[in-house]
């Protein structure tokens, strides 16, 4: 069985007669330019759109190029755009003469981040151009406020997203523009080349009429300069023909992506990112592996065609070599690129196809996972020395996680305790299968602990709460509704302590404040053992020795990804803490290193040398001027820079520690040998 990635064959079998027709019409009586079928079309599509206007063009490419322009973007001017867009977004911006700003993605819904683009605004910002890459809206409310608060307009590119909703809303309606393609193989396709663009504007979408027909407003009379990108009567009436339909096969794609989720949701992919605000389309199914090439050459010899859209981040294209010789690193963007592939998902698929793709793909995978297939939620949790909590919170744990109805696993991960922990946690984990533990051959830490169950965890949904029995698994319902939501992130927050206020409470509130002050991200409980991830957020995460307190503002995601919720606190049953002020100090020791990763660690490396590299050359003068001529002032100016020295050194070694941390597991150095049990 052959299987196509796209057959047009098939959309238009049924269509062919009422195309014919109106071409027959149109032939009969030539009015091919700004006719009844361009005007028609313009109307219903912003009917459906719930905008204003509707300016039918020549293709997706001019509708970007005369939206831009549109909104006054001109030479010099500075447009941020997405690093992983098709090269039509950048190109909008070079035939402008304006100054293209990448900005890197968000790993889980491969969107623009947010923090990148507030980094990235100058005075000569004019544009903030979007794309819906996929069918899968951009969480927009964001960057809404950010164009808001800088005064820029946002330009949406939709060329993949016709139909998609956020918030109930259709996209392209909430930018200054919204800018479609409808050439052949997007969800609303002509039978050739079309675009169009929405607006709410009367101004702009005057503008757009004028600039899509040289600029003339009636013949001969041009009022400024413009291009012949005019939609033609031939392509409207096709577009007219099809907009009917495009609802009922954007949700036959949807029914497509349920089916291919909910049977692929076991095996080791990262499947599109869903959520109940962003209403997708599914232009392209997208899903990511690391065996990327492979899993294509597998489905290859059964027949499936496969596509990746787009291999190549537009920073490394050749042209942008050519164009503007700057050479530029965006490693999200980068990575998502040597792992994406789009699977068929196209509205005429027939059941025994669908069903071909699944087997196809789950015969790639299942051979190594026949009898451990990837759980929804795995819960991770620590233990040292905490023997008296472990049978007490297994069974709270295991009552929390029967009434919530999803496929789990528990990780539990003994470090290096002295006491009965590792005994107690092997019969739990022999009496039921859902149970697995890792040993660690001796205790190295809450960080080490966590990461190792990061990394052994398979659930599309990690939880994590401390070995202690201070968290109440009875909480973690609240969690997973807010992830359901669709934030990446959630972490508890204990408003009420049942901890000393001076030594515990006090403390901890201060160093969370400090946290949120440095970072920008204003979460008020690091500490709270009681967090919920989705999967894509850890990917390869790998946590220094006390880097867990820092715990989800190390994971560098803007703060709209991360929500709180509000859970109890308990009182120690069994134990004792291990930390108490000594936590504040060294909180204040990893600021300045977090505060660096969540920008840009790599970077922030080599920074760090040069500051280095200054601070010597500034000691060594200063105990120069201290040799020839001693003085107290002199004196405390060397103290201080041998003070600077170490720290500046400090920071770029636990900078270090956690790039070298996050190398692919075969690259890092040996670990330590860990068991596992279960």
């Amino acid at each position: 069985m052959h299987i196509p990635l796209l057959d047009l064959r098939r959309e238009l079998d049924p269509l062919t007669p009422a195309i014919l027709d109106a071409w027959r019409q149109l032939l009969e009586r030539p009015h091919f330019l700004n006719g009844q079928h361009v005007r028609s079309f313009e109307h219903d599509m912003a009917a459906f759109l719930g905008v204003a206007h509707v300016v039918g063009v020549a293709s997706g490419t001019e509708a970007l190029i005369l939206g831009l322009a549109a909104c006054g973007v001109g030479a010099g001017d500075e447009v941020l755009l997405p690093a992983n867009a098709f090269v039509a977004a950048l190109e909008a911006v070079w035939w402008l003469k304006a100054k293209p700003v990448f900005v890197d993605i968000q790993p889980w819904d491969l969107g623009p981040d947010p923090e990148q683009i507030r980094r990235r605004l100058t005075r000569r910002t004019k544009a903030l151009l979007v794309v819906h890459l996929y069918g899968l809206p951009v969480n927009l409310s964001p960057l809404l406020d950010i164009c808001k608060a800088a005064g820029i307009q946002l330009v949406e590119d939709c060329s993949h997203a016709h139909g998609a909703t956020y918030l109930g809303q259709r996209v392209g309606s909430f930018g200054a523009v919204g800018c479609f393609s409808a050439g052949v193989v997007k969800n609303l396709g002509a039978c050739g080349e079309a675009g169009f663009v929405a607006t709410h504007d009367t101004s702009i979408a005057r503008r757009l009429r004028l600039l899509r027909a040289h600029g003339q407003e009636e013949k001969n009379a041009h009022l400024r300069y413009g291009t012949n990108g005019r939609l033609d009567e031939l392509q409207a009436a096709v577009l007219r023909l099809k907009l009917p339909r495009l609802e009922e096969r954007n949700e036959r794609r949807r029914a497509i992506a349920r089916v291919y989720a909910d049977a692929f949701t076991p095996l080791e992919l990262t499947l599109p990112w869903e959520e109940p605000r962003r209403a997708g389309v599914y232009h392209q199914y997208v899903v990511r592996t690391p065996r990327r090439d492979a899993l294509r050459a597998h489905l290859r010899g059964r027949g499936i065609e496969t596509g990746i859209h787009y291999p190549t981040p537009l920073h490394q294209q050749p042209a942008w070599y050519a164009s503007y010789r700057q050479p530029l690193s965006f490693p999200q963007a980068e990575h998502a690129a040597q792992e994406i592939l789009s699977l068929p998902v196209f509205p005429d698929l027939s059941p025994g196809e669908i069903d071909a793709v699944i087997e196809g793909v789950r015969s790639f995978f299942l051979p190594q996972h026949r009898q451990s297939p990837r759980p929804q939620l795995s819960f991770v949790v620590p233990f040292h020395n905490e023997a008296g909590n472990i049978e007490t919170l297994s069974r709270e744990l295991q009552s929390a996680a029967d009434t919530i109805e999803r496929d789990y696993e528990c990780v539990f991960v003994n470090d290096g305790s002295t006491d009965e922990t590792g005994t107690l946690l092997d019969a739990i984990a022999g009496a039921d299968q859902r149970v697995r533990v890792i040993h660690l051959p001796e205790n190295q830490g809450e960080a080490a602990a966590l990461s190792v169950g990061f990394r052994e965890a398979r659930g599309r949904v990690i939880v994590t709460l401390d070995g202690d029995g201070q968290n109440d698994p009875a909480d973690i319902p609240l969690l997973l509704a807010k992830i359901d939501e669709g934030y990446p992130i959630v972490t508890g927050w204990r408003r009420q302590r049942q901890e000393g206020y001076w030594v515990r409470v006090l403390p901890s509130r201060v160093a969370n404040a400090l946290i949120a002050w440095v970072t920008g991200m204003p979460v008020h409980d690091c500490g709270c053992g009681l967090k919920a991830y989705r999967r894509e957020m850890l990917a390869g995460l790998t946590l220094p020795h006390g880097m867990h307190r820092f715990l989800p503002v190390i994971l560098q995601a803007p703060p709209e990804a991360v929500a709180e919720v509000e859970v109890r606190d308990r009182a120690r049953t069994a134990g004792a803490p291990h930390y108490g002020l000594s936590r504040l100090f060294a909180v204040v020791r990893d600021l300045l290193p977090v505060r660096c990763i969540r920008r840009n660690a790599t970077t922030a490396i080599r920074g760090m040398s040069g500051v280095v590299f200054v601070t010597v050359l500034l000691l060594l003068y200063l105990i120069r001027a201290e040799v020839t001529a001693a003085s107290v002032g002199k004196l405390a100016g060397v103290c201080g820079g041998g003070l600077s020295l170490v720290y500046f050194s400090l920071v770029q070694r636990r900078i270090q520690e956690f790039v070298r941390g996050q190398l692919p597991r075969e690259r890092q150095p040996p670990a330590s040998q860990v068991k596992i049990e279960g």
